[in-house]
């Protein structure tokens, strides 16, 4: 589905649920204005939404990445050229990052496969400015590659951390959140039952 179709949807329907609320809260003279606001909140929902999905995108890449660097170094020093290793390589990465070797593979870009790798998505453009770089200065990609996927693994290692760090508070509020009510039910229960034992006696 094209970028234009997939925010025609969410589009109509928010411009619709818009037109609605305000005819029935303000009569119909403001329905188009309402229109208008379910029309701007639903592209902003949406356009989020798709940051997020190519932010996901990206780091499933950035983590299937290194891997397939080792072995397109191989492959190189088998002796294969840059481009149809990159094809072989291709059939044994990841899907996503195998459909996005093979793209890049097969584009007609007057730089190369480098050129397409570094127009193509964020995760990839550390590979295509080194295959650039490398072919212009004629000088051997292999053991840059494999340094390329050290650098990488370090990088996903620290943002593995950076995640975990920014998550934790956010679960101490969920478990807070979580365990708070139900240890003011343990304490109130236990005087109310206190209460109980001390006001039986009395009530005969």
């Amino acid at each position: 589905m094209s970028g234009g179709r997939a925010l025609a949807v969410p589009a109509a329907t928010g411009a619709l649920a818009g037109a609605l609320a305000l005819w029935v809260l303000a009569g119909p003279a403001a329905a188009p204005l309402g229109a208008v606001g379910g029309l701007a909140a639903a592209l902003l929902r949406a356009r989020r939404a798709g940051r997020r999905a190519a932010a996901l995108r990206s780091r499933r890449l950035r983590a299937a990445l290194p891997d397939a660097l080792e072995l397109l170094a191989a492959a190189v020093d088998g002796g294969a050229a840059t481009e149809a290793a990159l094809r072989r390589v291709a059939d044994f990465a990841e899907p996503e990052l195998g459909d996005a070797l093979r793209a890049a593979a097969a584009a007609d870009e007057p730089g190369g496969v480098g050129a397409a790798l570094r127009r193509g998505d964020p995760a990839l453009r550390s590979l295509g400015s080194l295959i650039q770089q490398t072919d212009e200065l004629g000088v051997p990609i292999a053991a840059a590659l494999r340094l390329l996927a050290s650098d990488q693994r370090v990088r996903a290692r620290a943002e593995a951390r950076e995640r975990a760090a920014a998550a934790a508070p956010q679960m101490l509020l969920v478990v807070g959140g979580l365990l708070a009510p139900a240890a003011l039910l343990v304490v109130i229960g236990g005087q109310v039952l206190a209460m109980r034992e001390l006001v039986a006696p009395v009530l005969g």
